[in-house]
C-alpha cells in the first residue's frame, strides 16, 4: 500500500440562517489535511454583475497595459523582493531580534528571516499601477471571499467522532482558497465511515457551497490487484 494525494468534493444548498450537513464517504481510508471552500459558493447577483463589469474590464485593461510597460522597462514583475538571511545557532543567539521573525530551513538546518529587497526606481514607476489594476479586476473575487466570513463551520465529524468539541465553531474564510495556514490533523476515516461537516449560513443570501476535502487516502501500487 502507498500513500496518495486525493480531492473529495462536497456540495449543498444552504439557506440563509440554516444549519446543513454534508456527507462524504470516501472509498477508502481517507485522513484530511484541508478543507477548502470556494469564493463562489456566493454567486454574484446580476445587479452585482452589472455593476462591477466597468471596474473589471478597465482592471483587466490596466494590467495589460501594466505587463506591456514592464517589458518596455524590462522589469521582471515576477523577480523576489525578499532574501534569505541565514544565521548560525539558535535566534536567541541574535541579541535584539525577536524568535518569531526567524524560520527553519530544514534542508539548510538553520534558522533564516526574510530581508525586503528594496524596488529600484523602474518597479516603483510600475507598482502603483499595477496595485490599481488587481483591485478593480478583483473587486467581485474580493467580495465573494468576505462574504465566507459568514459561514460558520459548526462541527466536523469523522467516522462518528466529533472533532471540534473544544474549539467552537470556526469561521468559514479561514478554509478560503486564499488561505494558507488551513492544515488539519483531524485522524483517518476509517472504511465504511463517513465525513460530516455542519455548517451555519449567516449569511442573507444562499449559500451554494462549494467545498472539497484534500488529504491523503491508501492506494494499491500501479499493476497490483
Amino acid at each position: 500500500m502507498r500513500a496518495a494525494r486525493s480531492v473529495l468534493p462536497m456540495a449543498a444548498v444552504i439557506p440563509s440562517g440554516k444549519r446543513a450537513v454534508v456527507t462524504v464517504k470516501p472509498h477508502t481510508a481517507f485522513r484530511p489535511e484541508r478543507v477548502v471552500i470556494s469564493a463562489t459558493s456566493f454567486p454574484l447577483s446580476r445587479r452585482r454583475r452589472v455593476w462591477t463589469k466597468p471596474l473589471v474590464v478597465a482592471g483587466v485593461g490596466l494590467g495589460r497595459a501594466h505587463r506591456a510597460l514592464a517589458r518596455l522597462l524590462r522589469v521582471d514583475l515576477y523577480a523576489a523582493h525578499e532574501q534569505r538571511e541565514y544565521i548560525d545557532g539558535m535566534p536567541e543567539d541574535e541579541p535584539g531580534r525577536e524568535r518569531e521573525s526567524y524560520y527553519y530551513d530544514e534542508e539548510e538546518d538553520r534558522y533564516f528571516r526574510e530581508i525586503p529587497i528594496p524596488l529600484n526606481r523602474r518597479e516603483r514607476i510600475l507598482a502603483p499601477i499595477g496595485n490599481t489594476a488587481r483591485r478593480l479586476s478583483g473587486v467581485r473575487v474580493r467580495w465573494q471571499q468576505e462574504q465566507l466570513g459568514t459561514l460558520l463551520i459548526c462541527q466536523i465529524t469523522i467516522s462518528k467522532q466529533p472533532m471540534l468539541a473544544d474549539a467552537g465553531p470556526l469561521p468559514a474564510d479561514m478554509f478560503s482558497t486564499t488561505a494558507i495556514d488551513s492544515f488539519l490533523d483531524l485522524g483517518t476515516c476509517t472504511n465504511d465511515h463517513e465525513i460530516a461537516i455542519e455548517i451555519e449560513n449567516n449569511n442573507r443570501r444562499e449559500c451554494r457551497l462549494a467545498m472539497a476535502l484534500i488529504g491523503t487516502t491508501a492506494s494499491d501500487p500501479p499493476g497490483r490487484r
